[in-house]
């Protein structure tokens, strides 16, 4: 399945899909009986075309693992400094049979369950790959490096290439672990009947790109279930920048799906769905859950995730209930709204680099700051960076040349 932030599938899917609401609902018992302790629930909903490859192997990592540089790795423990659920388990429901030949999900149950952070990967990684006397080990260094930087300054790039620097990472992290193993560690896929839901632990790797692709598509609903966290939220003010980055591009992203479904804004959608609640540092991200970014939907309170406003959701839905059976069409709002979504990335300067079009004087002397940053170190730095991730790959084999993107999309990562 093809993730784009605009997509009203993944995570968006809920603002589109009153069925999904439903299930969630009839399913509510099985859920708190499966995580006693419920933090959050996210519904997931997408397709995987017809002749095309699933998702290659991933885990549930947040991109915000390790904010603060530490070296962080699967223990519930750390999950307080390390930003992530202590558990996560999904409900992969097939919506209709699910056999060898219609791109089953595949776990690698033998696998370990980590949520290790990008300084945690860099240092196995650059170790391991220094070793290397031969050509594809400088190579793959070199990548690295550019994949780390990327993800340093994610202001730099457009979505793909962010996602598809912090996967590039991940699956080299894989294949160092368990391709050099003694020992297979097979990967087990089920037959599924409509109805059935697969449940594991979505920290444990997942997924395949190596199966036959389908002459039809595969359509899947997870109900994705987080433990309630513990790390008390953090003003937007006090993350780190490269956080806030992140956060105002997604942000953006959730003000024109909301222009899209004929809302004003984000504002307007989140008002309608809470009742007029209004917290600050609580918007659309916030309740649509954000696992990228940590946000899970608890914050150590009681869930606050979009599945708990019941009568608010309803409302939307009513609202929206015209949309749903007519042929898609985008107002000249949500146009321009993906308009300067898309141009907030562009190449400039002499430098060529790509980024955020600044908006303000700090955002021009962050940019300039960049910049110089970028022009001295040519991508050449310690392993003692600390980065951060999500997921997707488009890594190329040979050297890696950072390249201008301002077509304005944002690739065919898939989820």
């Amino acid at each position: 399945a093809y993730y784009n932030p605009l997509s009203l599938e993944f995570n968006n899917a809920i603002l589109f899909t009153p069925s999904g609401f439903e299930f969630y609902q009839k399913n509510l018992g099985i859920i708190t009986q499966l995580m006693p302790e419920l933090g959050g629930v996210v519904l997931n909903a997408f397709v995987v075309p017809a002749n095309e490859s699933s998702y290659g192997v991933h885990n549930a990592r947040s991109w915000a693992v390790g904010l603060s540089g530490s070296v962080c790795n699967s223990r519930p423990e750390a999950s307080p400094t390390c930003m992530f659920a202590a558990q996560q388990r999904s409900l992969h429901t097939a919506l209709e049979d699910v056999t060898y030949d219609h791109q089953p999900l595949i776990v690698y149950e033998d696998a370990d369950a980590e949520v290790p952070s990008q300084a945690y990967m860099d240092k196995r990684l650059d170790h391991y790959f220094r070793q290397q006397k031969k050509k594809d080990g400088r190579r793959t260094l070199r990548a690295l490096r550019a994949a780390r930087y990327i993800l340093l300054y994610p202001a730099l790039v457009d979505e793909s290439v962010f996602l598809s620097a912090a996967q590039f990472s991940f699956a080299r992290y894989i294949e160092v672990k368990y391709c050099s193993l003694p020992w297979p560690v097979p990967g087990m896929y089920w037959k599924l009947q409509s109805g059935q839901a697969l449940f594991f632990n979505n920290y444990v790797p997942h997924g395949d790109s190596t199966l036959p692709k389908s002459s039809r598509p595969r359509y899947t609903i997870d109900l994705r279930i987080l433990s309630k966290d513990e790390y008390t939220s953090n003003s937007m003010d006090e993350m780190p920048e490269h956080f806030q980055l992140r956060y105002r591009s997604i942000l953006k992203s959730k003000d024109c799906i909301a222009k899209m479904l004929h809302y004003k804004g984000h504002d307007e959608l989140m008002e309608t769905i809470t009742g007029g609640k209004r917290e600050s540092n609580f918007t659309l991200v916030h309740l649509l859950t954000n696992i990228g970014l940590g946000l899970h939907g608890s914050y150590g309170k009681d869930r606050q995730d979009i599945l708990t406003f019941e009568e608010g959701l309803r409302s939307h839905f009513e609202r929206t209930k015209s949309l749903r059976g007519m042929a898609p069409r985008l107002t000249p709002e949500a146009k321009q709204c993906i308009l300067e979504y898309t141009q907030e990335f562009s190449c400039y300067g002499v430098s060529g680099v790509c980024g955020v079009r600044p908006t303000s004087n700090k955002a021009t002397e962050n940019r300039k700051q960049q910049e110089e940053r970028a022009k001295a170190s040519k991508l050449s730095f310690d392993s003692s960076h600390s980065s951060n991730d999500v997921s997707s790959t488009s890594a190329q084999g040979g050297d890696v040349n950072p390249t201008c993107n301002n077509r304005g999309d944002d690739g065919d990562g898939d989820d």
